[in-house]
């Protein structure tokens, strides 16, 4: 069973994906690849479910992240990471994509994380 999802949802312009257990760097340069090939509308966001994720990505691993995540020319209005409490695994890469330019935040609620990316 892969340890990493995505789905885009047309109606509310939100591109999902989830990722869960121990997800390698591989596994997040693949999941950031099909974002890449994705169709998307214009002004679309992106809630990225990690709660039930167990590792964290390391300083090595983040820039390396966004460095794929830009060339994939897809440019989200919005970056909403959606993690338990106390256990933010993307807080290196959180920080480097806002010095990025990202629009970025973190929630604990998927409601709230849907509110803010409607905003």
């Amino acid at each position: 069973m892969p340890n990493t999802s995505i789905r885009y949802d047309q109606q509310k312009n939100i591109v999902y994906t989830r990722q869960e257990g121990n997800v390698t760097a591989e596994e997040r340069m693949q999941l950031i690849k099909e974002m890449g090939d994705l169709s998307l509308s214009p002004g679309v966001s992106l809630l990225s479910d990690v709660r039930d994720l167990t590792c964290i990505v390391a300083k090595t691993e983040s820039q390396p992240l966004l460095d794929a995540y830009k060339a994939t020319q897809k440019v989200f209005r919005k970056v909403a990471i959606l993690h338990r409490e106390k256990f933010p695994p993307y807080t290196i890469l959180a920080s480097d994509a806002i010095i990025s330019g990202i629009n970025v935040e973190e929630f604990t609620s998927l409601e709230d994380a849907e509110l803010w990316l409607k905003m």
